[in-house]
């Protein structure tokens, strides 16, 4: 019988939080000029049809990719393409 993959291993404890501290310190990093009250006024006039645009576009890219790639691993085993798309 055979078994499922198994998932991926998830770091431990202290790699988790390093990869955090890291993550946030690029993000003070990358802000550190800009101002709160002009980055909240450029949101407050952004058009919420052309951000759902990009949203939707974005999800569309990622399951045409998935679709891709279950194309390509369909010779190699059965994949499904939820899986390749999470992948």
């Amino acid at each position: 019988m055979s078994q499922p993959p198994s998932a991926a291993p998830q770091p431990q404890g202290g790699r988790a939080w390093i990869g955090y501290l890291l993550a946030a310190i690029a993000l003070v990093w990358v802000f550190h000029d800009v101002s709160a009250a002009s980055l909240w006024r450029e949101i407050r006039q952004m058009h919420p049809g052309w951000l759902l645009l990009g949203m939707g576009l974005d999800v569309l890219s990622y399951l045409t990719q998935g679709w891709r790639w279950h194309r390509l691993l369909a010779p190699v085993g059965d994949v499904g393409p939820l899986d390749t798309t999470q992948a």
